[in-house]
């Protein structure tokens, strides 16, 4: 039997926690950078995702790089500017039938959650702030935090009026998570404030606000507040974009030296012929027939056939001496929809 030595830790385009639904984020900020000016940061510290590093007004300083993060670790940003936007654009080409030809996200029928951490600092008299979903060099799409005038969190669509949750407290920190389910015509936007995990279910969770707006793609996101004569400060941080499968997703769990380390495979056709193949020298790319595998010579496979479900579930046993020891995995569908995996940087505990 082959032994493997594995260890889950985050790289490159990495799984999220694999549950029913099987959603994957594709690109996330954590600010941890060094205090000082979001524009004249170099990634890639705070996150993975993205095809540029942030745009921040023609001086760089609209927004800061400042301590404490709102999630208690590390920094956070923070616009300090009237009207004077951060931007990222969003790196669209790893993300399959997840974008239309114009590599935009919004094809109909897909799912996309945005959550963020968010609060109008005490000092400000800002009357709006928050993340906007753009389309890149053209125009806003959709706003997500507390529109101008309302002080509370909700959601605008250019054109149209705002739509918040009432009672709800912009000067209150909360964790937004919005879900855009994007249809034929107008898409559907959901709101839940402070919710149980980063992509609750409305089944289960019933969301804190439900309304359609305009039909729309993006591209990037931009981080705003103002339109107050002074007194500026909108803080943001832990921005997770994330979407329903359109891929294989490949995780791990239980790495430790001396067990059985489990390598699960989600999302592939039922019956279909897998590859999970890993590289013990690093990350490649190594060139393929489905496209650049992130794995160096000389490279392992590990053959599996999907079950009915459309999922692989192997257990690899772990050597104790196997302990400290690095690993790079990435896995293929090759029939009969030939499709790639996320890939996954592992060191073993």
């Amino acid at each position: 039997m082959r032994t493997l030595p594995l260890v889950l830790v985050l790289a490159g385009l990495a799984a999220g926690p694999l549950g029913a639904q099987n959603y994957e984020t594709f690109a996330t900020e954590t600010f941890e950078y060094a205090p000082g000016p979001l524009g004249f940061v170099t990634p890639p510290d705070g996150g993975f995702g993205w095809a540029d590093k942030w745009y921040s007004g023609l001086s760089g300083y609209a927004a800061q790089v400042v301590s404490p993060g709102l999630d208690a670790i590390g920094n956070r940003a923070k616009c300090v500017f009237n009207n004077d936007g951060s931007y990222r654009k969003i790196d669209t080409g790893r993300l399959g039938s997840l974008v239309d030809a114009n590599l935009q996200i919004g094809v109909d029928g897909s799912v996309v959650y945005v959550g963020f951490l968010s609060v109008r600092d005490v000092t400000s008299n800002d009357d709006y702030g928050g993340l906007s979903l753009n389309e890149w060099l053209v125009a806003e799409r959709l706003f997500l935090g507390s529109p101008s005038g309302s002080l509370e969190w909700g959601v605008e669509s250019p054109g149209s009026p705002a739509v918040t949750v009432p009672g709800s407290n912009c000067m209150v920190q909360a964790h937004l998570v919005y879900r855009i389910d994007f249809q034929p015509g107008d898409e559907r936007v959901r709101l839940w404030i402070d919710p149980p995990g980063d992509h609750p279910d409305p089944a289960v969770t019933p969301p804190d606000l439900d309304t359609t707006v305009t039909d729309f793609t993006f591209n990037e996101i931009r981080l705003q507040s103002g339109n107050s004569p002074d007194l500026h400060g909108w803080s943001f941080d832990d921005i997770r974009l994330s979407a329903q499968a359109w891929r294989p997703l490949l995780s791990v769990t239980n790495a430790v030296a001396g067990s059985a380390a489990q390598i699960d495979l989600v999302n592939v056709s039922p019956g279909a012929t897998v590859t999970i193949g890993y590289s013990l020298t690093g990350a490649g790319p190594t060139n393929t027939p489905l496209g650049p595998a992130y794995l160096s010579p000389p490279i392992h496979q590990l053959p599996a056939v999907a079950d009915p479900a459309g999922n692989v579930h192997l257990s690899v046993p772990i050597p104790p001496s196997a302990a400290g020891r690095a690993v790079w995995l990435h896995a293929a569908e090759t029939a009969p929809a030939p499709a790639l995996s996320n890939e996954l940087a592992l060191t073993i505990q």
